[in-house]
């Protein structure tokens, strides 16, 4: 650490679960924390509770979604995981319940919430959004990269990443798809471009469909406000429930605006390319 000089390294070893109460009390009470866990298997996480619930602290968690899809499918135990998954629910492994009859991205979307509803309780945190890392050869979900942050300003950072991370997935993907499209028919595809994202790829089609739902739930909005909002409060809303960037949120309403279908009286400079967090929005 010759470039980092008062960064101070501490190493424990041995199974995490066991020193993350030594870890948190080393952690000045005042101290902003960013705590990343990514656990090899399948922990209790309830054991990092200590690390997730202090003030002043933002988590990225691995949930290792294929595990735990597995086993919410079977009737074989695994308390490691059932413990802090299941516990939203009354009844012991009655949470099985809500994933019987659910099959392909219903059944992803359920099980991933509730590991973001568990999460976000455990340490009453008001943001939980999710990121998709597929499996490399296929378009199955491999594990679900949980941020937890109780600021409005943590979020927008995170999707900014999320949507980041997702279009580079897309890329990579896409080049798999179009070499083993190549290797199956010998030819290549000559108007391609090297870079280019199949929109039919699955995170193309998260990315594309988060920008469609963020426009209608930032209409809904505004269509249950007749009098209007600032943007400041209408965002973070909108972000939580859509994976769609501030900016690209930003460039909906301008779109809105130049298109007459909505109003922002203070948004008068042609310079101003996206609305200010004290504009106040209204439908027409």
């Amino acid at each position: 650490m010759e470039r980092f000089p008062d960064i101070e390294i501490h190493c424990y070893s041995g199974v995490a679960e066991q020193h993350a109460a030594s870890i948190a009390k080393a952690i000045p009470p005042r101290a902003f924390r960013f705590v990343v866990i990514d656990p090899k298997g399948v922990p209790d996480v309830r054991k990092f509770k200590c690390l997730i619930e202090p003030n002043n602290t933002e988590v990225l968690l691995n949930f290792m979604f294929q595990f735990a899809n597995r086993f919410a499918g079977s009737q074989d135990r695994m308390p490691t995981l059932e413990g802090w998954l299941g516990g939203l629910s009354d009844g012991e492994g009655s949470w099985r319940n809500d994933f019987a009859d659910l099959r392909g991205q219903e059944r992803e979307a359920a099980i991933t919430d509730r590991a973001r509803q568990a999460l976000r309780k455990m340490g009453r945190y008001v943001y939980a959004p999710a990121l998709t890392v597929d499996e490399t050869a296929s378009a199955r979900p491999l594990y679900k990269l949980i941020y937890l942050s109780r600021h409005p300003v943590g979020l927008r950072v995170f999707r900014d990443a999320h949507v980041k991370a997702l279009e580079a997935q897309a890329t990579y993907k896409s080049a798999r798809m179009a070499e083993s499209r190549r290797q199956k028919t010998g030819m290549d595809d000559l108007f391609a471009s090297p870079n280019s994202i199949d929109p039919g790829e699955r995170s193309a089609l998260e990315i594309a469909g988060g920008i469609v739902a963020a426009r209608v739930a930032l209409v809904d909005l505004l269509r249950s406000e007749p009098k209007g909002l600032a943007w400041k409060e209408i965002w973070p809303r909108v972000l939580d429930g859509c994976v769609i960037t501030h900016n690209q949120l930003g460039d909906c309403v301008r779109d809105l605006r130049d298109s007459a279908n909505m109003t922002v009286p203070a948004w008068t400079s042609a310079a101003v390319k996206r609305p200010k967090d004290e504009y106040v929005l209204s439908l027409t």
